[in-house]
């Protein structure tokens, strides 16, 4: 893992995980990247980052992801056991 790390902006972005030390959420860096955006690119357009920090965005939406994935299959195993479909489980979810 790098040496950067994300923290909770208090402030403008409420809750929202940033790059510590700057005002550029985590989800501005992943959604760039997600629209075609190169690495120099987001850097050009935010230069308080570096290739590190961007690495450390990735990193933690990447566990974020993995997080709500082993939700979902805990739900939808316990739904089997309830006779539950998965798309009642994950309608019930969206919820």
């Amino acid at each position: 893992m790098t040496g950067i790390s994300i923290s909770l902006l208090t402030l403008k972005f409420i809750g929202e995980p940033c790059i510590k030390g700057t005002r550029v959420p985590v989800s501005t860096i992943v959604g760039n990247i997600k629209d075609g955006m190169s690495h120099d690119e987001i850097i050009n357009a935010y230069p308080q980052l570096n290739e590190e920090s961007i690495q450390a965005a990735l990193a933690y939406e990447s566990d974020m992801v993995w997080k709500r994935l082993m939700k979902i299959g805990k739900k939808l195993s316990k739904g089997q056991r309830n006779k539950k479909s998965s798309v009642e489980i994950l309608s019930e979810m969206r919820r």
